[in-house]
């Protein structure tokens, strides 16, 4: 599971363009700004697949004038809460740490958002 990212993903986002060695990039990229981190990998595996599928799919869920690196960021946090915001056993601040470390490495590495 670690080395190739979920199906949901592809199916998602191959159809918006992303191929699926982009996504192999960044999901290994992501996986290695978890493991720098100090994250469990088998914890960050499912945090990586949220975040490719929030983050590359934000176009749809904004409006064009609504479109900036920190709503960007912002969106794939609440994406991260949606998911994992329900964990009792999660440090207050942690998925806002999460989404910080993850938009800034897919923000310099990440495919160019439609316009």
């Amino acid at each position: 599971m670690l080395g190739r990212a979920s199906p949901g993903i592809l199916l998602s986002v191959v159809r918006r363009g992303v191929s699926e060695e982009q996504i192999a990039v960044l999901r290994a990229g992501l996986l290695d700004v978890a493991r720098a981190g100090t994250w469990d990998p088998e914890g960050a595996a499912g945090l990586v697949d949220v975040a490719l599928r929030r983050w590359l799919t934000f176009e749809r869920r904004s409006r064009p004038n609504k479109r900036s690196p920190e709503l960007h960021v912002l969106d794939l946090r609440r994406g991260l809460e949606q998911q994992y915001g329900s964990n009792l056993y999660l440090e207050p601040g942690w998925l806002t740490h999460v989404a910080k470390r993850f938009g800034e490495y897919l923000l310099t590495a990440g495919p160019e958002p439609e316009r």
